[in-house]
């Protein structure tokens, strides 16, 4: 009885994945509402197995979750200098970055190798949906899910889908078209190849069509990895077509290759540099811990007479940067060990990508790599919807790293039943 209410809890955490991540570009509420259920059900595994402090110990032992546990914990003494908003600083501790953390681990505990192949190809199913979505909304100037209409900014209308942002989406978009060509390499049927070619076609007219100079570096980046460090011909072949066709499509759509020279002209920046500035001004303030969780956009305009020209600013924003504002907000301390957890887990992965040829492992690392590398540049991790989709491909990608090692195995809490 014991082990088939355990066999049933994983199975039911392992379906509200599955509805997470379809659901993930389209509602926050519906994100919300999986996590609670997902950590409802470890909750009830960790009564019903009971994990002994033994195996809790192994868990944490394994350096991606320590290093991770370490940047959770040394984050919430910047709180120290929260002063009156401390409330504030909180929420952001326990919400913003503890529902990402846990959906880490809880990927952990309740996924495998074959499970999150499933809900990769999930993910892809949402993004059709999604990518045809966001063609309507440029036909039409009105996506059909959420009603929202195109954005204007900076001279040009970009496609948002069902996201608020054009940078938002984009990073969606690029993320979604990586893991799309690891299926599409991987897979020998011809006409699942030709509904996957179909997927890259759409995902990457979307991305040209988001005009988001920052989506558009991170794909060519992970293509030159991608080219770089896989050894399998098929791969570089692949890559290099990504590349060539991309960046001729930056060079002769006429309204996307106006965008991206706008990268070499004067304020092309979108007051990038000065948000960096203020960044940079918070940490010299407080360099150890930070000026407090979640309150960058709290305390920014009280540096606009601090060598920022007299700078103004005429609503709260975030830093453009999420390791900039990571530093400002949390210090060294925060950013030091916020990047070795990214350190443990991608080179960890790239260790496997150079001995295995598994080419939906090699989409997924590309993926998130070209999360982070447009995370230099926006505020991924700042986004309910973009935060829980790098937390959950993390997972994705601890799970694909811990299988293939027999101290790494995770059957933590299934030891005791």
């Amino acid at each position: 009885m014991k082990q088939k209410t355990l066999s049933f809890i994983d199975k039911s955490a392992f379906a509200f994945f599955g509805i997470l991540v379809f659901f993930l570009p389209i509602s926050s509420a519906a994100i919300e509402s999986c996590f609670g259920f997902i950590f409802f059900c470890f909750v009830l595994k960790v009564v019903i197995s009971r994990p002994s402090l033994k195996v809790i110990k192994e868990f944490f032992g394994k350096r991606i979750n320590l290093s991770l546990l370490t940047f959770y914990c040394l984050i919430s003494f910047s709180m120290v200098n929260s002063g009156p908003l401390l409330t504030k600083s909180l929420s952001a501790w326990l919400f913003k970055w503890g529902e990402g953390v846990l959906l880490f681990y809880f990927g952990q505990v309740f996924l495998d190798k074959k499970k999150v192949k499933i809900l990769l190809l999930i993910f892809l199913l949402s993004g059709f949906l999604i990518s045809i979505d966001g063609i309507y909304q440029k036909i039409f100037g009105i996506d059909f899910i959420r009603g929202f209409s195109l954005m204007e900014a900076s001279g040009f209308k970009a496609i948002t889908a069902a996201f608020r942002h054009y940078n938002n989406f984009s990073t969606y978009v690029t993320v979604m078209f990586l893991i799309a060509i690891g299926f599409l390499i991987h897979q020998k049927k011809v006409f699942l190849r030709i509904l996957l070619s179909l997927l890259s076609l759409l995902l990457l007219v979307d991305l040209f069509f988001t005009f988001s100079r920052g989506a558009w570096l991170a794909l060519i980046i992970a293509c030159l990895i991608l080219r770089s460090f896989s050894s399998s011909r098929r791969v570089k072949k692949i890559s290099f077509i990504m590349l060539v066709v991309f960046l001729a499509g930056l060079i002769f759509l006429p309204t996307v290759g106006e965008r991206f020279i706008t990268i070499f002209k004067k304020g092309g920046d979108a007051d990038r540099f000065i948000m960096w500035k203020v960044a940079f001004l918070m940490f010299r303030e407080s360099p150890i811990l930070g000026k407090g969780i979640g309150l960058f956009m709290d305390h920014m305009n009280n540096y606009q007479y601090k060598g920022l020209d007299g700078l103004k600013f005429q609503y709260s924003q975030y830093a453009h940067n999420c390791y900039f504002q990571i530093l400002a907000e949390t210090g060294l301390a925060g950013l030091i060990s916020f990047l070795w957890f990214l350190a443990e887990l991608m080179f960890r992965g790239y260790r496997r990508l150079k001995q295995k040829v598994d080419f939906m492992f090699i989409g997924l690392f590309c993926a998130i790599t070209a999360f982070l590398v447009h995370s230099f540049f926006d505020t991924q991790f700042y986004s309910l919807k973009l935060s829980v989709l790098f937390w959950v491909m993390a997972s994705f990608l601890a799970v694909y790293i811990c299988s293939d090692s027999s101290d790494d195995r995770l059957e933590d809490f299934n030891k005791r039943t």
